[in-house]
């Protein structure tokens, strides 16, 4: 049996593509936001803040149904479920996990470069 997503991938392009960042809530800025702007210092295109939460948001934006690798548990706490996906954006390997909160709004958890393999 195919895992399926918890949150619908047109879901959670919904909520970028209203362009309110209120909605938007970078959660664990160190695994996602930081990383970022890690990945590309000393690059000829380097990150500031602003530039790496609008790359995460595109990196959300370019994934498909066959990027899903699984649901996961956050913070110990069954109620909170993740999506963790594998993707190429940018021609680098991102490890990405968000979940959509009750309230609507898209929590974004992890954007990094996979620190394990991901089975798609």
């Amino acid at each position: 049996m195919v895992a399926k997503a918890r949150y619908a991938l047109t879901d959670v392009f919904r909520i970028i593509d209203s362009g309110s960042l209120d909605r938007i809530w970078f959660s664990a800025k160190s695994r996602s936001v930081d990383a970022v702007i890690k990945a590309y210092a000393g690059s000829a295109s380097p990150k500031t803040v602003s530039d790496a939460e609008k790359f995460i948001l595109s990196g959300i934006r370019a994934l498909d149904d066959g990027a899903f690798v699984q649901s996961a548990v956050q913070w110990g706490d069954a109620k909170c479920i993740a999506d963790v996906y594998g993707v190429m954006f940018d021609g680098k390997a991102w490890y990405v996990k968000f979940r959509i909160e009750e309230s609507g709004d898209l929590d974004e958890i992890s954007f990094h470069p996979p620190e394990k393999d991901l089975v798609t």
